[in-house]
């Protein structure tokens, strides 16, 4: 059994996130719109925080071993790494080089052993933050993965301060609101099918899309501006 309201959510950032990317490729063949950084982070917010919702679902409903987070942690920062070669050839120093997938990949392995704390995972989350607050200023072209400023310019950096704590975040609602995997609240809201459809396929879609988009764009750009 799925919770529908988590796959829901998780298809609404989809659409957000498809709406951002939209955007920005607007802005990158010319056409000035707004692209908003704002956006960026709430959807991007979104997931990560689902991210530690889906964990605990995951371990509470049947529990497994490190090797399993390990093999899908290492699945999705693989796709992460396909996303860096991508844009390095396209956007050249501006290209990804810790975005959101590599965030998730390391966030899915890590977090395996932070499951046992269940509600405490909130002050490890709020720690996260605070570590960041201190360590936000040092760069370092070494560690800019953990948090440290990079002197380079990225148009999707997710380090793991503070971003793993809003995956610690995510935990504790997850076993507050999921307890022994069962909903913990009533749901007054309507069941929409297709937003379940696309939070269930979230990561092909997020690693298909942009291309499709980003596609388009140039053929239109070239071809009918």
């Amino acid at each position: 059994m799925r919770f529908w309201e988590v796959d829901s959510l998780r298809g609404l950032a989809i659409i957000g996130m498809v709406v951002y990317h939209f955007l920005w490729d607007l802005n990158f063949f010319g056409y000035s719109v707004g692209v908003s950084s704002i956006l960026q982070k709430i959807v991007a917010g979104t997931f990560i925080l689902l991210v530690g919702v889906s964990l605990t679902l995951s371990y509470s409903r049947k529990p497994k071993k490190w090797d399993y987070y390990v093999k899908r942690g290492l699945m999705i920062f693989a796709w992460g790494v396909v996303i860096t070669v991508v844009t390095k050839l396209v956007l050249g120093q501006s290209y990804v080089r810790f975005g959101i997938l590599h965030l998730i990949g390391l966030s899915v392995a890590l977090g395996y052993f932070f499951l046992k704390f269940r509600r405490l995972n909130v002050l490890f989350g709020s720690l996260c933050f605070i570590v960041y607050y201190f360590i936000k200023d040092i760069s370092s072209s070494l560690w800019y993965w953990v948090g440290f400023n990079p002197t380079f310019g990225s148009v999707d950096y997710f380090p793991l301060f503070p971003w793993f704590g809003v995956v610690l975040f995510g935990m504790f609602l997850g076993n507050t609101l999921y307890f022994g995997y069962k909903r913990q609240f009533e749901i007054v809201t309507l069941r929409v099918k297709w937003l379940e459809y696309l939070g269930k396929h979230s990561l092909i879609i997020y690693i298909i899309h942009q291309p499709i988009l980003f596609g388009l764009m140039y053929v239109f750009s070239h071809f009918y501006s």
